[in-house]
């Protein structure tokens, strides 16, 4: 018997139908549910993505990962001097 013991149960990402049918094709016979702790993170925007690349790839700019990892909105965007984007 294959038992998930932790999943956060979001049917706004994955409908108890559809749920059920992956469980089947995983071969797991049951799930221990847990309640969504809040809303889906949105993706940041790929210049966002490209920000956090460069400054961690280069060790004087990781203050900029910092930076930006710090300053999220709710929305999923993130807070620069420059402007929220």
């Amino acid at each position: 018997m294959i038992i998930d013991c932790h999943y956060h149960f979001e049917p706004k990402l994955l409908t108890a139908d559809k749920l059920l049918k992956k469980m089947d094709e995983c071969g797991v016979d049951k799930v221990a549910l847990m309640g969504v702790t809040n809303e889906p993170i949105p993706k940041p925007s790929e210049f966002i993505l490209n920000i956090f690349r460069f400054s961690l790839t280069y060790r004087k700019f990781r203050f900029l990962a910092k930076l930006l990892g710090a300053n999220f909105t709710p929305e999923g965007n993130i807070k620069i001097p420059a402007g929220i984007f």
